[in-house]
């Protein structure tokens, strides 16, 4: 649930252009492993969701490439959902002035905001 949540806010705070949303994720593996000294869980899901101007849902992938990191510090202003973003049609959506990027989020800034959800 944490992950849809978040993923879903952050796709709606950057404004991304496929209008990418997750309906599910669910755990299909877990594994502890040691990295850099530190344990880890590691996870491995399988998500499903949906997304808008032709996307394959089953090929495209729920992050952006890297592009640069524009969430450092204040994750908790964009783990939240944006009411002002809207579908007006299967080909247009409007989004609140200034939104973060016109992108989806890549993983590291999804898994940093993820990591703040969950431990605040």
């Amino acid at each position: 649930e944490a992950f849809v949540t978040v993923y879903n806010s952050l796709s709606m705070s950057y404004c991304d252009p496929n209008f990418r949303v997750l309906q599910t994720a669910s755990v299909i593996d877990s594994e502890n492993i040691t990295v850099s000294g530190r344990n880890v869980l590691r996870l491995e899901l399988a998500v499903s969701g949906t997304c808008r101007n032709g996307c394959d849902p089953n090929s495209i992938s729920i992050y952006e490439l890297p592009i640069q990191n524009s969430t450092e510090g204040g994750l908790q202003d964009i783990v939240v959902v944006d009411p002002e973003r809207r579908l007006q049609d299967a080909n247009s959506c409007y989004c609140a002035a200034e939104p973060i990027g016109f992108r989806a989020p890549s993983e590291s800034e999804f898994v940093r905001a993820l990591q703040y959800y969950v431990t605040s």
